[in-house]
């Protein structure tokens, strides 16, 4: 299995061709697994298995991470999703991934009506993750407003739900973690795919 991996990852190159017919010289990749291989997310769940403990719980499908953190007050919430995230950029570092923060974002939920405006102020790098108020994780539009209607189920309150849900579900660890993000009303930082 391992040799057969090995062979589907080395020796791979690609040309591009532009759409009046010109192409670009051979190229060599030298690092990454194929797009939409369904290795890819295999693979790169085996590479992030050491990935390390946070005040946050992670959520994660493929190569999508999200953590979420609930806290008493805005102060020690900031203060563990940066110390947290510190912790998740270090570690993507030392195995050469980067975290893509222009597609990261912030999101608090909360049911103080006086603090809705208020946003969360989580950095990297010294640059501020953009805040949502309905950021879509894994095809979910995730609101304030879907999480505040109790006795419904979690799907229901979404504004979008996914086609391929009910293949998800069937992935018990998947499912806790998505029914968690519906159902607790604190606070989670989304980290999309590493670039």
């Amino acid at each position: 299995m391992v040799k057969f991996i090995m062979e589907t990852l080395s020796n791979r190159s690609f040309i591009l061709q532009t759409s009046s017919g010109q192409c670009s010289r051979l190229r060599r990749l030298k690092n990454g697994v194929p797009q939409g291989s369904v290795l890819s997310p295999m693979l790169f769940n085996v590479y992030i298995h050491d990935l390390p403990d946070t005040a946050s719980r992670k959520y994660g499908y493929a190569d999508d991470l999200a953590i979420m953190l609930s806290r008493p007050t805005w102060k020690a919430m900031e203060e563990g999703l940066n110390e947290d995230m510190g912790t998740l950029v270090a570690y993507l570092r030392r195995w050469r991934l980067q975290l893509s923060v222009g597609k990261s974002v912030a999101v608090a939920y909360h049911l103080s009506t006086r603090e809705a405006r208020r946003e969360l102020e989580v950095r990297v790098d010294n640059k501020c993750l953009e805040v949502q108020q309905a950021p879509k994780y894994l095809g979910v539009r995730l609101s304030a407003a879907s999480l505040e209607q109790p006795g419904e189920p979690p799907l229901r309150r979404c504004e979008y739900p996914p086609k391929p849900w009910s293949s998800l579900q069937r992935n018990t660890a998947l499912q806790s973690g998505a029914e968690a993000l519906m159902r607790e009303r604190s606070t989670w930082l989304s980290i999309p795919p590493s670039e």
